[in-house]
């Protein structure tokens, strides 16, 4: 069942008269699912679903599994089908992409002769394995089924805002994986994929509460305060932090001051300028010389951190734009290319 509440009978209908007027774009985070609908809505989602264990049938799907997280009975299990940007539970992605398709694709004839035309990202495009199961997946959906690579989504993105015109560099900080591209005439010239993006960030949050106040807060308390107390510019605040004891193991409150975790993340700044530069060492001079004229576009979810692109710009010496909608440009690029 999805969040929504409503039959798969009456999504089916909403499909079946709905305007064809654009491809529906997948996005398939290793945390998060960016959604584009025909009609242009956005939509995100966890890339987790309840399965029960023993007819693994789909229980549910959407933000109503992070609300059940940790209070979940015995049969049923999440399922986390992606990490990394790899599909490591075929089955389990399968699962996952026909059930929150059902709201947005028709199953009946006259969606076999006007089929949805379906466009996915993928972020090793290279590996047959995964492009197997991305295409086995989406053609059980309709048979207009379109593959392209991160790289090329996000440079349509980019150079539709008119950033860039042939050349430049887009930095991709996701939840597990953050990716460098630099692209020549229109072109990926030199890419690097490191397995490292926000999640670092939450999980320095929760070792430092550890560490530093003693304070053992869980993961959805260390995502919120990664999105409120962590900051690398403006005014340091104060934040109530409600978690437990290390010690005592009783419920506490504490009230942490945020520069507490700026040691931290500055070492993860750090590993993001180190893959750069590594990637800047593979490149062409020439195309070095491009990338420092026109700067560096920061997209991903990595990107909403406040202050972390003028701590990039400061440190690399270089332009460095932050994208408005970080979470669209994948979906939005798909779109277009």
């Amino acid at each position: 069942m999805s969040d929504s509440g409503k039959s798969p009978q009456s999504a089916r209908v909403r499909a079946r008269f709905r305007p064809y007027t654009g491809p529906l774009c997948f996005d398939v985070g290793s945390h998060t699912t960016k959604l584009l609908t025909e009609n242009g809505q956005f939509l995100t989602l966890p890339t987790c679903f309840i399965r029960h264990i023993s007819t693994k049938a789909v229980m549910a799907v959407g933000e109503r599994v992070i609300k059940m997280l940790g209070k979940l009975p015995e049969d049923v299990e999440v399922v986390f089908p992606v990490r990394a940007g790899q599909v490591v539970d075929s089955v389990g992605f399968s699962q996952f992409v026909q059930a929150i398709a059902q709201e947005y694709v028709a199953s009946d004839l006259l969606a076999f002769l006007r089929p949805v035309k379906l466009k996915a990202a993928l972020l090793y495009s290279s590996h047959e394995t995964q492009r197997a199961v991305f295409e086995k997946t989406l053609r059980q959906l309709s048979w207009r089924v379109q593959l392209q690579p991160m790289s090329t989504a996000l440079w349509a993105a980019v150079s539709g805002q008119h950033l860039f015109t042939t050349q430049g560099c887009v930095i991709d900080i996701g939840g597990m994986t953050t990716k460098i591209y630099l692209f020549a005439e229109q072109q990926l010239s030199v890419s690097q994929v490191v397995e490292f993006g926000g999640d670092d960030w939450t999980m320095d949050i929760i070792q430092t509460l550890r560490r530093e106040c003693h304070l053992e807060v869980g993961w959805s308390t260390a995502e919120e305060l990664k999105r409120t107390a962590l900051r690398f510019t403006g005014r340091q605040q104060k934040h109530t932090v409600q978690g437990k004891d290390v010690v005592s193991g009783l419920p506490t409150a504490k009230v942490i001051n945020d520069e507490l975790f700026l040691t931290g993340s500055s070492r993860l700044v750090e590993r993001v300028i180190q893959s750069f530069e590594e990637v800047c060492q593979n490149a062409q001079p020439e195309l070095v010389a491009k990338v420092l004229e026109r700067g560096i576009y920061l997209t991903g979810g990595g990107s909403l951190i406040p202050g972390l692109g003028a701590v990039l710009q400061e440190t690399l010496k270089l332009p460095v734009s932050v994208a408005i909608k970080p979470l669209e440009d994948i979906v939005r690029g798909l779109a277009v290319s």
